[in-house]
């Protein structure tokens, strides 16, 4: 192979392994954009199922302002709204129960990078955002999203300002703040609302 067909080779790799290349690539973007159109159509069907009206009648609701909170403000925090509403924690876990299949027929089976634990959390956050919206509530319920230095997941505060774990794959309550073993030992918790302007605060 003279100097010509060398520089060649390394200019011009294997046409046919190239466009292999490009077809598997169309086929994954055509993917892609009907799983993206799926859930579109899945979100907006399921937003307007569930609503948070069957929850303590808002002049009985207590509130939570995160920053005032002697166990949020452990955590690094991304705070929305200044404060939210809190419910008993057996309200809570019946609004969630009602949420979660809605939340599973949207996702589907877990999926690395596109529906993993962070989007469960994220997903879930805005189901119960819609729910509130639908209520007619004036302010967001006490429902963040947290994170661990290997997972993502929810937390809720009660009425008494207890601050609990949930586990939006599996529609469980984990425990207590604080008191949950990894995944679930929490660093930072996003409190999102509806408003747009966000603060940091960190330990």
């Amino acid at each position: 192979m003279g100097i010509i067909g060398f520089l060649r080779s390394l200019l011009c790799p294997d046409l046919a392994e190239l466009r292999r290349k490009v077809d598997e690539l169309n086929v994954l973007n055509q993917e892609l954009e009907l799983r993206v159109a799926m859930l579109t159509n899945a979100l907006d069907d399921s937003f307007v199922v569930v609503s948070a009206d069957s929850l303590t009648d808002v002049d009985d609701a207590t509130k939570v302002y995160p920053y005032s909170n002697l166990t949020l403000k452990q955590y690094e925090l991304a705070v929305a709204d200044l404060s939210y509403y809190c419910f008993p924690k057996t309200q809570w876990e019946t609004l969630l129960s009602e949420i979660h299949p809605f939340l599973v027929d949207l996702i589907g089976e877990w999926a690395e990078n596109v529906a993993d634990c962070d989007d469960f959390a994220l997903i879930m956050n805005a189901f119960i955002a819609s729910s509130f919206i639908k209520a007619g509530y004036d302010l967001q319920g006490a429902f963040f999203i947290a994170w661990s230095n290997t997972h993502a997941y929810n937390v809720f505060v009660d009425d008494t300002k207890n601050v609990w774990v949930y586990e939006p794959q599996t529609d469980r309550v984990m425990g207590r703040i604080g008191n949950t073993s990894p995944p679930y030992d929490t660093k930072k918790i996003l409190c999102v609302g509806n408003q747009p302007s966000v603060s940091l605060s960190s330990r």
